[in-house]
């Protein structure tokens, strides 16, 4: 632009000359005129042919200035990107260890005052969980990272896990749950199910988190718009409300309603901010109605599009989720029956893992269960140790010195070893949009993300173990 500007000038300039030049012809000599004559007729043979320069030279100058200025852009979001990926990695890493072991010392014998001092040690860190997750989301959301998976998934479902997840806790505060879920709401579509139950979650948290007295409600409901699915959902509480000017600046990043709230009620006005950018991506809008004393009305709007495909195998692990269960003390009922062992009547794992907590912590949640447990500091033992022993699953960390999760489980399909057929599960602090489907693509049977969630764990081995008959003894 700058070369642009700096053209146009001096063709103004010479214009100006010349006209100056022809004003004062009528002075001069013969010689002097014949002279300026030849100045003029130079100057303007530059005008006629300025347009063959410009097009000539200025454009491709300025098409070379769009390409580099291109190439830098794309550089910078590309280090966004790796940076953001770097510090969820690190985040996640010693946050797995912290809430991974703190766990495994709550499942053995302790006194009473020990219990309730882990109890809320454990309870601290999946809250900080929470925090650095809404920070790193806010942070994607800002370089343009942030993603929405497109899968099937059924929406009935989704809302049936919603009100289960959180009837229990909102009737323990002595709060009813009144929900009303459309006869012939949309089922089967597409679209990003984690991120809904995210929004689910943030606005459900915040309406018990504010609500002392009365009722909850969630309603849903759809209609068919261009072909889509229009999805329309109300969450309302009878909380302590909206001053107008309050509801206005909600969805703000770090905004709360004032600083009264943040001392007495904890949070870093993150959620609603990260809610409205998963609502727009989702192609949907958000609003609030609020009366202060009466309550709050959180009215969004998502399109699906319609499908006849089965649902995808869906996972929850959220930091969010894991909290809500901290404050149930639920346990899993349903736990699915265990495969029966052959040889030794013990499930073989191989862990390939290169940090000294994170097998620390992995080794107590399977011995625990009675698996048989096997290390591998980096790919390249992995790959050597899946060759020569026969294991029943393989937990596998992406991020290794030597060779990488992803090498090493292309060696161990690509060898006639023992396990090459062994299903693999990706262990990892990647926890970026496309992450899974890139662990997935390069060949794992299944991905889970660290901080590592003990059930989830087990009832991932416990699905892709090969279901064998116990030998008579």
């Amino acid at each position: 632009m700058n070369l642009v500007r700096s053209f146009g000038k001096l063709a103004i300039i010479i214009f100006v000359v010349e006209t100056i030049v022809m004003i004062g012809l009528n002075a001069l000599s013969l010689g002097e005129h014949h002279i300026l004559e030849m100045f003029l007729d130079s100057t303007a043979l530059l005008l006629l042919s300025s347009p063959f320069i410009f097009y000539w030279v200025i454009i491709p100058q300025l098409r070379e200035d769009r390409a580099r200025q291109a190439k830098i852009a794309e550089a910078r979001d590309e280090a966004k990107s790796n940076f953001l990926a770097a510090m969820s990695h690190e985040i996640r890493t010693p946050m797995n260890g912290i809430i991974g072991l703190v766990d495994i010392v709550l499942n053995s014998d302790l006194e009473e005052n020990q219990r309730d001092h882990l109890n809320m040690a454990h309870q601290s860190a999946v809250s900080l969980m929470v925090i650095l997750n809404d920070i790193l989301d806010v942070s994607k959301i800002e370089a343009g990272e942030m993603g929405l998976e497109t899968a099937p998934f059924s929406m009935k479902q989704a809302l049936e896990e919603t009100v289960s997840l959180w009837q229990s806790i909102i009737k323990s505060k002595g709060l009813e749950f009144d929900v009303s879920i459309s006869p012939d709401i949309a089922d089967m579509v597409i679209g990003d199910k984690r991120r809904l139950s995210q929004v689910f979650s943030n606005l459900l948290s915040n309406a018990v988190k504010f609500t002392e007295s009365g009722t909850i409600s969630l309603v849903a409901r759809s209609t068919k718009q261009g072909g889509q699915a229009c999805f329309e959902f109300e969450i309302a509480d009878t909380g302590i409300g909206l001053q107008f000017d309050q509801q206005v600046r909600i969805f703000n990043r770090f905004t709360q309603a004032d600083q009264s709230t943040s001392r007495k009620y904890g949070g870093s006005g993150l959620g609603l901010a990260i809610t409205k950018a998963l609502v727009r991506m989702m192609g949907g809008t958000i609003d609030v109605q609020s009366q202060p004393d009466k309550g709050s009305t959180f009215h969004f709007e998502i399109l699906c599009e319609p499908t006849s495909l089965p649902a995808a195998e869906y996972n929850d692990s959220s930091p969010i989720i894991a909290q809500v269960h901290d404050k149930l003390g639920e346990e899993d009922k349903n736990k699915t029956p265990a495969p029966a062992r052959d040889d030794d009547g013990k499930i073989h794992i191989l862990v390939a893992e290169d940090h000294e907590i994170n097998c620390t912590l992995v080794e107590a949640i399977l011995r625990n269960e009675g698996y048989h447990v096997t290390f591998a500091n980096n790919g390249a033992v992995a790959v050597e140790k899946a060759s020569r022993g026969k294991f029943d699953v393989i937990l596998m960390d992406i991020h290794m010195p030597v060779m990488d999760g992803l090498t090493a489980l292309q060696r161990i399909r690509a060898s006639n070893g023992l396990s090459a057929t062994t299903p693999v599960v990706a262990l990892s602090a990647c926890a970026m949009v496309g992450d899974r489907e890139r662990f997935l693509e390069g060949g794992m049977d299944d991905h889970i993300s660290k901080p590592l969630d003990s059930k989830l764990l087990i009832e991932t081995i416990e699905r892709l173990a090969p279901q064998k008959t116990a030998k008579a003894s």
